[in-house]
């Protein structure tokens, strides 16, 4: 009878734990790995990134860890390594990383691999891809230029001939038109993100050629283009997120990307065990994208200039606008 016992006790015992065990498995909050290619204090497209997970976890439970500076020799070591640790979500930040989901998503099916930056890396049936629409951003900033130009001349300078900046710059110059078809535009690609004054020189080569507002999309980098213009005396308008402490006094405004608005979304959907190898983009009308203040210049730009301004992005967040219409 104590034998009887005794198992019986321990059988209990087991039970209980294998019951309890099972709860907190199931209660495990969900896992993100966030890959960057850059720090993040980078004042651009990584610490967008990192800001936007943080924030969402006032809304969302879940964990995240992230790798920054990864070269694209670490990628599939990092990638390989969060999948085997168990994260229910990899996501590489930016366009290049699509071909090391690609392949490291069928190694780890129970892993989901997300590429921002991206309309072309879906593969089922675990990677997925998405962005914020960099057309808005760039149709909304070239308006923008265009009303405060004088010379006619726009100076745009960039990290590296990829994608996001691409588009960015392509529907830069529509938007540019849309209010000013006289308008010449001038291009810079520096070749990376963490010379500053590289950066600058380029942009202070344009300012020679006449060009008065000068937008910087290189990350880091872009504070030395800031402030080549603040040193000349010309307009600056940021991208990414707030440059305004770039160069107070010269930093007219930036559009503030909010990668939490795409993260939730898709998040929410893994938690759910909704998440599908699909491609997944935001606009201005769902929160992709803010205008930073215009702070010193609130005075300085006629309130005709502010209603075109807000008008537009009104349209296009409502949908009267489709920025994509113009390329034809």
């Amino acid at each position: 009878m104590k034998r009887l016992f005794l198992l019986t006790s321990v059988l209990s015992l087991l039970l209980v734990s294998l019951v309890f065990t099972g709860i907190c498995l199931a209660n495990e909050p969900y896992k993100i790995a966030v890959v960057l290619s850059g720090p993040i204090n980078d004042g651009g497209w990584n610490s967008t990134a990192y800001e936007s997970l943080i924030k969402m976890q006032k809304m969302v439970d879940f964990e995240f860890s992230y790798s920054e500076n990864v070269s694209k020799s670490e990628q599939e070591e990092v990638f390989r390594g969060y999948a085997a640790d168990g994260y229910d979500l990899v996501i590489g930040h930016g366009f290049q990383f699509g071909d090391t989901a690609l392949k490291i998503g069928p190694q780890f099916k129970d892993t989901f691999f997300l590429v921002t930056s991206s309309d072309q890396h879906i593969q089922e049936p675990n990677v997925g891809c998405g962005q914020l629409s960099y057309s808005e951003d760039g149709f909304i900033l070239g308006c923008i230029a265009a009303l405060l130009t004088e010379t006619n001349k726009l100076g745009y300078i960039y990290g590296l001939e990829m994608p996001p900046h691409l588009l960015t710059l392509k529907y830069f110059k529509l938007g540019a038109s849309y209010y000013n078809p006289d308008v010449e535009i001038y291009t810079a690609c520096l070749g990376g993100y963490d010379d500053l004054n590289k950066a600058k020189e380029a942009g202070l080569a344009m300012i020679e050629k006449g060009v008065d507002v000068l937008l910087g999309n290189a990350n880091q980098a872009s504070a030395g283009v800031a402030l080549g213009a603040q040193q000349k005396g010309i307009f600056y308008i940021g991208t990414n997120n707030d440059q305004h402490a770039y160069a107070p006094g010269t930093v007219v405004t930036s559009n503030v990307r909010h990668w939490d608005v795409l993260f939730e979304d898709i998040v929410r959907s893994g938690i759910s065990g909704e998440f599908k190898a699909k491609y997944y983009e935001v606009g201005w009308g769902k929160g992709s994208a803010t205008l930073a203040p215009f702070r010193e210049f609130e005075d300085r730009i006629s309130a005709e200039k502010k209603e075109k301004i807000f008008d537009l992005i009104e349209k296009i967040k409502s949908g009267e606008i489709k920025v994509k219409d113009f390329d034809k």
